[in-house]
């Protein structure tokens, strides 16, 4: 794994803390800590191909730069991926009007796809134990299936079996597996 590209800061790590209810759901309380330090300007790697950009609401200065960078990685040529995550302010369209124009795939949530028109791929019914990091593990799971060559319905489709993987156990990526062993568990399963 190439860490060219971590930056450290001398601030306090970053925590989230999950409650997780019964059901499943929970609840999420956050010290950004280093999250909330700026962004320094980068050069993107020769070798890359692809730019993906979350947390975007979380992190109030990426609000500001967000069109920037995501504009500065299609100009070199890599295809870009947003995910915005919740927008506890309310100001989507802040972001993402200036954003989209330089985003191949925008990732939402359930629902922020409500406002959107689109075709509906079902998930796999599993039973949830946490949905900690689900959102999370299925933008990772697009990524990778786009980088492996899937076309966006299969790269969504191993995004779901990812994300249905990960809220089987307690923890954000406890339930994560490697390619091969996802894509045969998702052979195996019915989808929603």
């Amino acid at each position: 794994m190439n860490l060219d590209l971590v930056q450290y800061v001398d601030a306090a790590t970053s925590i989230a803390i999950s409650l997780v209810r019964p059901d499943g759901e929970r609840a999420l309380l956050y010290l950004l800590g280093a999250a909330s330090e700026e962004f320094q300007p980068f050069e993107i790697p020769k070798d890359a191909t692809h730019f993906h950009l979350a947390a975007v609401y979380r992190m109030k200065h990426l609000r500001r730069i967000a069109p920037q960078l995501l504009r500065q990685a299609q100009e070199a040529g890599l295809k870009t991926s947003l995910d915005t995550q919740w927008d506890t302010q309310g100001e989507w369209r802040t972001v993402l009007e200036p954003s989209l124009p330089f985003t191949d795939y925008t990732l939402v949530n359930e629902d922020e796809a409500r406002w959107v028109n689109g075709e509906h791929l079902p998930g796999y019914k599993v039973p949830a134990v946490d949905t900690t990091g689900a959102g999370d593990c299925f933008s990772g799971g697009f990524v990778a299936g786009l980088q492996r060559g899937l076309d966006v319905v299969g790269a969504a489709r191993f995004a779901n079996a990812v994300g249905a993987l990960a809220v089987q156990r307690v923890g954000a990526t406890a339930g994560v597996r490697g390619w091969d062993e996802t894509v045969a568990w998702a052979a195996s399963q019915a989808m929603g």
